[in-house]
């Protein structure tokens, strides 16, 4: 199945296992973690090819499966853990270094369900460290399943208001955001845009 469908094993099988127990298939995960950590620390030597790069990887893709898998069935409960790191998610070397990634399939869940939840959580969301590529994770994952007729000039005069660097986030409002604002209402869309200085 992996090689002639391209399918991750893993990655999938902690998919699956996540949406019926997801504690157990996370406690499984960071075992695998714990079982290599020295190996996993090398990743961040910064040299690349190291072993621990591999080792790092193969193991954020069964974190991201049981996330995926969890976020899938219960988003909500997903992200408030994810949020606090609780459990098996304290401390991961993994899952600290590779956040944005998982930011981005839950948002991508939870905007399913409660699309003003999930935008409420990413404006509200702070970091010391790399916030703008966090929040530029979030609003793609809550871009991609948020429904259609939401009040895209509203939400987008907000996250302008955070006044970023005209990076990640102003990438993603140029983009995802104002695709899905022209299919709801081209004209206040693109009349937004023009007048606006996300264009530069």
């Amino acid at each position: 199945a992996q090689y002639l469908q391209e399918i991750d094993v893993e990655e999938e099988a902690f998919r699956r296992w996540a949406r019926f127990d997801p504690a157990g298939a996370l406690k499984a995960v960071r075992a695998v973690e714990d079982a290599n950590a020295a190996e996993i620390r090398l990743a961040g030597t910064g040299l690349e090819g190291r072993p621990g790069e591999a080792m790092s990887g193969w193991v954020f893709g069964m974190y991201l499966g049981a996330l995926d898998g969890w976020s899938e069935v219960a988003p909500k409960a997903a992200w408030e853990s994810f949020k606090k790191r609780e459990g098996s998610l304290s401390k991961s070397l993994v899952v600290d270094d590779y956040l944005h990634y998982f930011y981005q399939v839950l948002f991508d869940h939870l905007a399913t369900v409660d699309p003003d939840l999930a935008f409420q959580e990413l404006i509200q969301f702070r970091a010391d460290k790399y916030e703008e590529m966090f929040t530029a994770s979030m609003l793609a994952g809550y871009l991609h399943s948020a429904p259609r007729g939401r009040d895209w000039h509203k939400e987008a005069d907000r996250l302008l208001e955070r006044k970023w660097d005209r990076g990640d986030v102003y990438a993603e409002i140029r983009t995802a955001l104002m695709g899905r604002w022209l299919e709801d209402a081209p004209e206040a869309a693109e009349k937004w845009f023009r007048e606006g200085d996300v264009e530069d």
